[in-house]
């Protein structure tokens, strides 16, 4: 069978190498996303070594690109990480269909960002599918899926991570049956939710001494996405109208209590804030043009080893 790949960074390629041990299987062509590609290196070093024909594309649906995939006339297109909504145009190649790769559990979790909006949502549980693809969003049948506990420290970088570790393991034990038939599509069952590029988290991550410190450690762990990109929003706090961003903290115990919304100078443990139901301690806060505050740079922020946070 003819296999088209439209995807990024090392999971794809990881996809690829399984592909290309198969003898009865080929890979037709690779287009990847030049300017989204997080760890180019690793798919273009693959894409050499193994001389497959590729392209890097903007725009998957232009003209040339849809050329390209008709002259192959493939059986199967996987969409393993690519940023772009496939539409009918790309949809009616293959002739068999389109299978995607989702990092999240459907259909309780579709669209975008789904790592961050499991964290906000103070998910104990999240997932990921692979599914084929229809004109409808993250609709399509499940053809594998597979269900992991969260832990209450991890951010959305790391279950991203964890996302593509799990969609591998599927990926390697199941993708043969998937494309020769052997596995029987599932329709979506249960309440299904969507989150698209419009949907903001709340505030549009402002943190403020009005939210409990369980809301600033969920909001400072779904916006910690580095080194994958951020089009989310980043956790941030106001100190006398300027703004400053929260990498890390979390959730700390603490016998000495303060005024609401007091930020003060820890200089063992870095910056801890009152809330009205305990205290977060800031491990990592950089200033707007992203370079961290260290503990002797206290004074530029607070005027003194406290301060009072808008």
């Amino acid at each position: 069978m003819k296999i088209v790949v439209i995807g990024n960074g090392k999971m794809a390629a990881d996809c690829i190498r399984w592909m290309l041990m198969s003898e009865s299987h080929i890979v037709s062509h690779v287009f990847y996303e030049s300017e989204k590609n997080v760890n180019p290196r690793v798919l273009l070093e693959l894409i050499e070594l193994h001389q497959l024909p590729s392209s890097a594309i903007v725009k998957i649906h232009d003209e040339v690109n849809l050329k390209v995939m008709q002259s192959i006339s493939p059986d199967w297109i996987f969409n393993i990480n690519c940023y772009q909504y496939l539409r009918e145009s790309v949809l009616s190649i293959p002739r068999n269909g389109v299978i995607n790769f989702h990092n999240g559990p459907l259909p309780r979790y579709g669209g975008v960002n789904i790592p961050s909006w499991a964290i906000i949502n103070g998910e104990a549980q999240h997932g990921v599918t692979w599914h084929l693809v229809n004109a409808e969003i993250d609709a399509g049948e499940i053809l594998s899926q597979f269900h992991f506990e969260l832990t209450d420290r991890m951010t959305a970088a790391q279950l991203m991570v964890k996302c593509i570790q799990v969609g591998l393991q599927l990926f390697e034990q199941h993708w043969t049956d998937w494309v020769e038939g052997k596995v029987q599509p599932t329709p979506q069952q249960g309440d299904r939710l969507y989150f698209g590029l419009k949907d903001k988290v709340p505030h549009g991550g402002l943190l403020s001494a009005k939210h409990t410190r369980v809301e600033w450690d969920r909001m400072v762990r779904a916006l910690h996405l580095f080194p994958y990109p951020n089009d989310v929003a980043h956790a941030h706090i106001k100190i006398q109208h300027h703004k400053y961003f929260v990498i890390a903290g979390k959730v700390i115990d603490n016998d000495v209590t303060h005024l609401i919304g007091t930020i003060q100078l820890d200089q063992t443990i870095g910056f801890v804030v009152q809330l009205s139901d305990g205290h977060y301690l800031i491990t990592q806060l950089a200033n707007e043009d992203w370079k961290l505050i260290k503990p002797k740079d206290v004074e530029l922020i607070c005027g003194g080893s406290s301060s009072m946070i808008e």
